[in-house]
Formats: structure tokens, C-alpha cells, sequence
């Protein structure tokens, strides 16, 4: 894959009370990713609220990419496009 295709804008916010809702997530600071990783160490109710923006700059070709989850613990995932989804 050519990563040079693909320009990717991710930020997080933390919720740490797990009490952000869509809404409320639009007065809330986004960070960038530090080396496209977050770690916030252990935590026991805190979610992670991350925003990506990913442009294919190459018109001719499709460019595939993942996105990895590493950690062991996460109880569950969602991903919002206006709707959620959950998986």
C-alpha cells in the first residue's frame, strides 16, 4: 500500500465520566494523535472519542487501510457517521 495516497487527519477527546453524548462532542477539544497512537494508561469508566478524516489523493486507484484496535480490554466498539453503528 502507498501510505503516501492517503492523508489522515485523527484526533481524540477522552471522556472520562463516559457522559459525552453527540451533541456535547462538539464543545469538546480534540488532541492530534501523537506517533497515530492514544494512551491514557488504566482507567475504569473512561471512552475514547476519536475523529478521523481520510482522503484518498490518488483519483485513479482505490487505497485500502485498517483501523487497529490493540488493546485486549476494550468492551465495545461504535462508529458514527450521523447514525451509530455498533459492531
Amino acid at each position: 500500500m502507498d501510505k503516501d495516497k492517503l492523508e489522515i487527519d485523527g484526533k481524540y477527546t477522552v471522556d472520562w465520566n463516559s457522559t459525552y453524548t453527540l451533541s456535547t462532542l462538539k464543545t469538546k477539544t480534540f488532541h492530534p494523535l501523537i506517533n497515530n497512537k492514544i494512551s491514557i494508561g488504566y482507567n475504569n469508566h473512561a471512552s475514547i472519542w476519536c475523529v478521523f478524516k481520510i482522503q484518498n489523493t490518488d483519483l485513479k486507484n482505490s487505497v485500502k487501510t485498517w483501523l487497529c484496535f490493540e488493546n485486549n480490554h476494550i468492551d465495545s466498539l461504535f462508529f458514527y457517521d450521523g447514525k451509530k453503528f455498533n459492531f
